[in-house]
């Protein structure tokens, strides 16, 4: 068998190789990962903040 995660195609026809699209994919769910982390610390700290107001009265 071959190894087919090293697919190589013409330049230029808009195909890529399997590992660029591994790559491109990879750094999609590292920014997808990493923007989950800052909406999830944004809501800690509105919450925090919220509660340290304290209530009514």
């Amino acid at each position: 068998m071959t190894n087919q995660t090293d697919k190589t195609v013409a330049p230029g026809t808009g195909i890529q190789t399997e590992a660029e699209r591994l790559k491109r994919q990879r750094q999609k769910n590292i920014a997808v990962a990493l923007l989950l982390v800052a909406f999830v610390a944004i809501v800690y700290v509105v919450a925090i903040v919220r509660m340290s107001e304290g209530g009514p009265g």
